[in-house]
């Protein structure tokens, strides 16, 4: 099973790109539109519409690459949005940090290189986003350290996070 971190890793280290493919092996018609921004330096990998045409339309392997990033985009939105409509914001939070949680994370820090990032993520805005961490570090849950939240108390978070998980 795939995490949420796992697929954010996996966004940083290579972004695939198709940039169109036309109507008859799209849903709908016309061209498909997409954009990524990288947080950090990646390779794109873009092919050319006439090399597809020409040698891998009926390619199975690589169709079986397209079907299988496909269905991973799929379960991943599906999830995300079945958590972001279901669940409110600080449940939301406390699931992704929960999510993200690793045993490689033994001083307990976890980066928050952009908070517009995370509230992205789970659905909501980055001024709710700041209430909610205002609020838990109140309550002495986390502390925050410039761009950095360090959290005191992993049993609470994991009690606020419901047993919901982005994955």
């Amino acid at each position: 099973m795939v995490t949420a971190k796992e697929d954010f890793t996996r966004v940083r280290e290579l972004t695939r790109a198709i940039g169109y493919l036309d109507g008859e092996n799209c849903a709908g018609s016309g061209t498909v539109e997409s954009n990524c921004i990288a947080v950090e330096p990646c390779e794109v990998l873009c092919v050319p519409l006439e090399v597809y045409e020409a040698h891998l339309k009926f390619d199975s392997k690589f169709n079986q690459l397209l079907l299988q990033e496909l269905a991973y985009k799929l379960r991943t939105c599906t999830i995300s949005s079945r958590v972001n409509a279901l669940s409110p914001a600080g449940v939301r939070l406390a699931a992704y940090l929960c999510t993200v949680e690793s045993p490689s994370h033994l001083n307990q820090y976890i980066k928050t290189n952009s908070l517009e990032d995370v509230a992205s993520l789970i659905g909501t805005t980055k001024r709710h986003l700041n209430r909610i961490l205002k609020e838990w570090t109140e309550k002495g849950i986390i502390k925050r350290e410039e761009k950095e939240i360090q959290i005191l108390n992993w049993d609470k978070i994991n009690e606020l996070s419901e047993n919901v998980r982005f994955e």
